[in-house]
């Protein structure tokens, strides 16, 4: 009888979890707030939740995957010192409670998907997140190749996370809550015209016609425009040649500049993937993206590089997450309803231009845990 009263109490000692370090749901709850603050001239824009959703994608590009370096004197890192120099501010009580900084990041990541999907997020902001990410070596010098707005996006998705096409198709889905900047990248205008959710604005608006390129006024870049919806006003929402790469085999020189259908998509062959676009253009597509989103989401989050992935813990199986309790969220004052898109067609062939990658910069110190961190090329999220 007392051995097998050893034996429950050594299963219960192992099984046991330890206290949620307070710093955790105290960032939860500064994050929800925070990510919540609007846009002066856009209520349903949500700068620094947005930013933070490209920072994800922009820590765990590279050989090292997700390590919590980022080199903001890169150019292509341009306005990602919005949530880098937040996150920053958080990074000496984060790392106190043991965890990583890659970790940090993850969770930014985390809860501000969660936002941005809503009822259609994760069970809550610690559900699903994973720790046990290693944080950069600051003295180590790496190569990186890095993706180019202008070129397809699919192979690099999967040489850097071994993406799928049709993962990749979901993940660019992330487009939806941003907007570019010339100042920053040298495009232009929101992709969508609901900021707010991450629904399936983005497929719906690549699926309406017309879209024409044109060069962005003031600078040397390409990009895609389309006219707001019927009953809208504002400016035309945009496209780079990497989001037309889903729906349309667009033929772009090296400089961007469109060679069959600049004047209109629609004069371009349909591409392999736009099925998947198309699919997502329903309300029960919708819901289809929002589900497989959450899965490529986390993947991406595990990357180590090479498309290889990190070994992670859910971090409540690690700690007891049972005492958070988490804030609503706002919805919009104006949520947009999703315009028809244009019937289907059939598919043709995928015959992507070849891809010119210029020589890449190379990752040293950094603002990771003791520098400053990767360099980047180019940036699609």
């Amino acid at each position: 009888m007392i051995a097998l009263l050893q034996i429950v109490l050594l299963i219960a000692f192992a099984c046991a979890q330890d206290p949620l370090p307070g710093v955790v749901s105290q960032y939860v709850e500064d994050f929800r707030s925070d990510f919540d603050v609007r846009d002066a001239t856009r209520n349903d824009y949500r700068p620094l939740l947005a930013n933070v959703v490209r920072l994800a994608f922009h820590y765990c590009v590279g050989d090292s995957g997700c390590d919590g370096c980022i080199d903001m004197s890169h150019p292509d890192n341009a306005g990602l010192d919005l949530s880098v120099d937040y996150l920053e501010d958080k990074a000496p009580a984060w790392l106190e409670s043991g965890l990583s900084k890659a970790d940090l990041y993850a969770l930014a990541a985390m809860v501000a998907a969660n936002m941005a999907l809503g009822n259609a997020g994760w069970e809550s902001d610690l559900s699903n997140f994973e720790i046990g990410r290693t944080d950069c070596d600051a003295t180590e010098v790496t190569n990186e190749v890095f993706p180019d707005s202008h070129v397809s996006p699919f192979a690099f998705f999967e040489d850097n996370f071994g993406f799928t096409a049709r993962e990749t198709t979901v993940i660019m889905g992330a487009h939806t809550l941003g907007r570019a900047q010339v100042g920053n990248s040298g495009f232009q205008n929101f992709w969508t015209q609901n900021a707010f959710d991450l629904g399936n604005d983005y497929y719906v608006a690549l699926e309406r016609p017309p879209w024409r390129q044109r060069m962005v006024p003031g600078g040397s870049n390409f990009q895609w425009d389309q006219a707001p919806p019927p009953g809208r006003q504002g400016a035309p929402l945009m496209a780079l040649n990497a989001d037309m790469f889903l729906i349309r085999n667009v033929m772009p020189n090296q400089d961007g500049r469109e060679n069959l259908c600049a004047g209109d998509f629609r004069d371009c062959m349909a591409a392999e993937t736009r099925p998947i676009v198309q699919s997502f253009t329903t309300p029960q597509g919708q819901a289809q993206f929002q589900e497989e989103f959450k899965e490529v989401y986390l993947s991406m989050l595990r990357s180590a590089g090479k498309g290889l992935q990190q070994e992670l813990q859910l971090f409540c199986d690690v700690y007891d997450c049972s005492s958070i309790d988490l804030p609503e969220i706002v919805a919009p004052e104006e949520p947009q309803i999703p315009q028809n898109p244009e019937p289907p067609v059939p598919a043709g062939p995928v015959n992507p231009p070849p891809v010119n990658r210029p020589s890449p910069p190379g990752k040293g110190a950094g603002k990771g845990a003791g520098g400053n961190g990767k360099g980047r090329r180019g940036r699609l999220l």
